[in-house]
């Protein structure tokens, strides 16, 4: 679970780190280019500044002279402008009043186009005709002589003479004042620097132009090669798919393509990804590209470490266990040794005092409270059996169904004492009465003999009788009295 979330977060990571890496590319490569920009600028300024100082000293010399103007216009001719410029003299129709070395004199040049196909003359012309005084206008312009392969930059700066309804211009290529190559060099020199960058492992850096052309490649060895119709291993066009995205891409934003490459000499294609942005002022599509399992080495150390950190807490914890169980099963059989000699109604055993807040020391209490709960309703129970019914019992709760039973019997007990003391008294008055009916019955008995005696001699057996009787009544009185004492020694 945790190797696969690791996966996961990595794969995202890949991504967002190319994205970063992209971008800060673009800004490095912005940066770059603004500083080639601002030295060409300021090599242009400069450059600017030396043809308006010459354009200065010849305004100021024609607008001095008073001599022959075609001497005016020989002198004109004759004045370079750093290795190969020259000054030349227009009318409104675009006829050479000066030329250089005055070879194409009289010469109507008022269609004639620059290496971009731009009527330069007809802009110059206008743009010159609306100056007065001494202000200057510049016209810049490509120019490739008869026999050059390429064409280079050259500026003029305009001059009005009114006076003469002439346009003069002080015409030099850029790079006889200025290093012109600067700005290619300095990219070139930047394009080297970004070809030593390394992404993941094998990665690199590339740019493509919106034709799917190679602005940079790998080690710069396919620079300039057109790949656009490129396909990967699954036949996706994916050089198109980065170009077409590419083009429409913000500041600040990027854009990843996935794409399967086999390189030569190998078995099986890989998963490459490309991000990419798009930096406008030079038309490029700047990306980086790598192999999808450049990243992926620390996630397959990652993978071990988790397996082998997984072994060891298994390890730990397994021991781990096996002491607690251990440790936690002698605990247990402790306490059901304990239960066991108190369910046999052994309670004076060796209460295990057990501190703990857990499952084992809540039990261990619960139990020596049982133990000495038990003990005292035995001591309670002793004292009522030796006839104390002054003890007091104790009930813990309203579940203490012994407590309860003890303290019912209590009140039984003295109940029936109660009872039996009523009876007692009760049973000493009957004695009482007994005694005192059997005494009027021995005073009557007497009576009776006195007055047998009386009586004729016949009646000598009736009168043995009723001693006979009398002494039964007396026996009756005295064991009755004896059975009033006996239940009052009882009462006592």
């Amino acid at each position: 679970m945790s190797y696969k979330f690791v996966k996961n977060e990595t794969f995202d990571q890949i991504e967002e780190r190319l994205q970063q890496q992209t971008l800060l590319l673009k800004s490095m490569i912005e940066n770059a280019y603004s500083e080639i920009q601002i030295t060409k600028n300021n090599s242009i300024y400069q450059a600017r500044q030396i043809v308006d100082g010459e354009s200065e000293a010849v305004y100021k010399f024609i607008d001095s002279w008073k001599g022959d103007i075609e001497e005016l216009k020989d002198i004109i001719a004759s004045i370079k402008v750093g290795k190969t410029g020259y000054i030349w003299i227009l009318d409104y129709k675009g006829i050479y009043i000066v030329s250089k070395d005055r070879q194409r004199d009289g010469e109507n040049i008022w269609n004639t186009k620059d290496a971009n196909g731009t009527y330069f003359i007809q802009e110059a012309v206008e743009k010159a005709r609306r100056l007065s005084g001494n202000a200057v206008d510049h016209q810049i312009y490509p120019w490739r002589n008869i026999g050059e392969t390429e064409a280079r930059d050259k500026i003029a700066t305009l001059v009005h003479f009114p006076e003469y309804k002439w346009v003069m211009g002080v015409s030099v290529y850029y790079d006889e004042l200025i290093d012109t190559g600067y700005e290619k060099t300095k990219i070139e020199e930047l394009k080297d620097n970004l070809a030593k960058e390394i992404v993941g492992k094998t990665g690199y850096v590339y740019i493509l132009s919106e034709k799917g052309e190679y602005i940079l490649s790998y080690k710069r060895q396919r620079d300039d090669e057109n790949i656009i119709d490129a396909r990967d291993a699954d036949g996706k066009y994916f050089v198109q798919e980065m170009v077409s995205k590419g083009m429409v891409l913000g500041p600040r934003e990027t854009a990843i393509t996935y794409y399967t490459w086999k390189n030569t000499g190998e078995d099986q294609a890989r998963m490459k990804l490309a991000c990419y942005t798009y930096f406008p002022r030079l038309n490029w599509i700047i990306g980086s590209s790598a192999y999808h399992d450049d990243f992926l080495e620390g996630l397959k150390e990652i993978q071990s470490l988790t397996i082998m950190v997984a072994v060891f807490f298994i390890i730990i914890g397994s021991a781990g266990a096996y002491f607690f169980a251990s440790y936690m099963t002698r605990k247990f059989k402790r306490l059901a040794n304990n239960m066991g000699k108190i369910s046999e109604g052994d309670l004076k055993i060796d209460i295990n005092k057990y501190p703990g807040k857990n499952e084992i020391g809540q039990m261990n209490t619960a139990m020596n409270k049982m133990i000495l709960n038990l003990n005292n309703a035995i001591s309670t129970a002793e004292q009522i059996a030796k006839g104390d019914l002054t003890v007091k019992v104790n009930v813990l709760s309203e579940k203490d169904s012994l407590g309860y039973a003890l303290k019912g019997m209590v009140d039984t007990l003295l109940n029936v004492v109660v009872h039996v003391r009523k009876t007692v008294d009760s049973s000493k008055k009957m004695a009482d009465n007994f005694t005192a009916s059997a005494e009027n019955v021995a005073l009557l008995s007497q009576q009776m003999t006195l007055t047998s005696e009386q009586m004729s001699e016949g009646s000598n057996e009736q009168a043995a009788a009723s001693e006979q009787a009398s002494a039964s009544t007396e026996q009756m009185s005295a064991n009755i009295k004896q059975n009033a004492d006996n239940a009052y020694e009882t009462e006592k």
